[in-house]
């Protein structure tokens, strides 16, 4: 008596997630531009991958968000993600990179 095929099935489908999802977060892990969900990186320095995807959307509002990190791009360092609280700061007080002017 073998197992029924309800069971050999979601053996099988698991076992099959389960390597997709080790080849993609191998690959994420190793890839150059990575995919995250919060990034604490500036654009120059690792770009989004999925901003490809979402370039067609409405061009007011990139520059609406574009103008609110201007506004907040001294309260926080972008390598590190550390809140800076000084906007006289020229280095991140704790990962000691150079903060953009």
């Amino acid at each position: 008596m073998g197992a029924p095929v309800f069971f050999v099935a979601f053996g099988v489908i698991f076992v099959g997630l389960a390597v997709v999802q080790g080849i993609y977060h191998f690959k994420n892990a190793t890839g150059k531009n990575r995919m995250s969900l919060m990034d604490i990186t500036d654009r120059n320095e690792e770009p989004d991958p999925l901003d490809t995807f979402f370039q067609q959307s409405a061009n007011s509002d990139h520059h609406n968000h574009e103008s609110r990190e201007s506004d907040n791009a001294l309260s926080y360092c972008p390598y590190c993600g550390s809140k800076v609280t000084n906007a006289a700061y020229q280095f991140c007080p704790r990962c000691g990179k150079a903060l953009e002017s």
